[in-house]
C-alpha cells in the first residue's frame, strides 16, 4: 500500500510539473520548412531582458513574437548571402551587455535570475542575429543612399523592400 502512495505521488509531481512547466514546447511558425517553437521565443525574451524589463502582457508577446520573426528572416537571408560575424566581435558586445547589465541592475550578472534562464551560448547566437540583421538593413538602405535628395524614391525603396520580404516569406 506504501509503494501503491509513492507512485501515486511521484506521477502526480510527474504531472504537475510537466503541466506547469515553463518550457512547453509548442511550434510558433516555419520559415522555408523550419519550425521555431515557444522556448526559442523564451530564450529571446529573455534575452531581450538583457537590456530592459519586460512584462508578460499580449502586446509584449506580439512585438517579441515579431522581432523572433524578423531575426530568423534575416537570419536565412545571413546565411544565403553566406554574412559571418567574427566571434572577437560577438565576445565584445557579450562583455559591453553584460556589463550593462550589471550597471543598471547593481548586481553581478552570474548572480542574477536570468542567468540561470540563458546560457552564454544563447546570448552570442542571439547577438549574432541583431548584428545580422542590422548589417542585412544597412546594406539594403545603402543601396538607396544616392537617392537622399529624392525622399519619395526613399521611401518606395523601402516600400520595396518591404514588399519583396513579405513576398518571399509569405508574411
Amino acid at each position: 500500500m506504501k509503494d501503491l502512495s509513492k507512485l501515486i505521488f511521484i506521477l502526480t509531481l510527474f504531472y504537475s510539473s510537466f503541466l506547469f512547466s515553463e518550457n512547453k514546447n509548442e511550434i510558433l511558425f516555419s520559415i522555408e520548412g523550419t519550425a521555431f517553437t515557444s522556448i526559442d521565443l523564451n530564450k529571446r525574451t529573455n534575452y531581450l531582458r538583457l537590456f530592459n524589463e519586460i512584462k508578460e502582457d499580449e502586446e509584449k508577446y506580439n512585438e517579441q513574437l515579431n522581432d523572433l520573426i524578423s531575426i530568423n528572416i534575416f537570419d536565412i537571408e545571413a546565411k544565403k548571402r553566406n554574412l559571418k560575424i567574427k566571434d572577437d566581435t560577438l565576445n565584445n558586445y557579450l562583455n559591453k551587455i553584460i556589463l550593462q547589465y550589471e550597471e543598471r541592475k547593481k548586481i553581478k550578472y552570474i548572480d542574477s535570475n536570468l542567468s540561470n534562464k540563458i546560457s552564454k551560448e544563447d546570448i552570442l547566437m542571439n547577438i549574432k542575429y541583431d548584428l545580422q540583421r542590422q548589417l542585412l538593413l544597412e546594406r539594403m538602405l545603402n543601396r538607396y543612399k544616392k537617392n537622399l535628395s529624392r525622399p519619395n524614391i526613399i521611401l518606395f525603396g523601402l516600400n520595396s523592400i518591404l514588399i519583396e520580404f513579405n513576398k518571399k516569406y509569405k508574411l
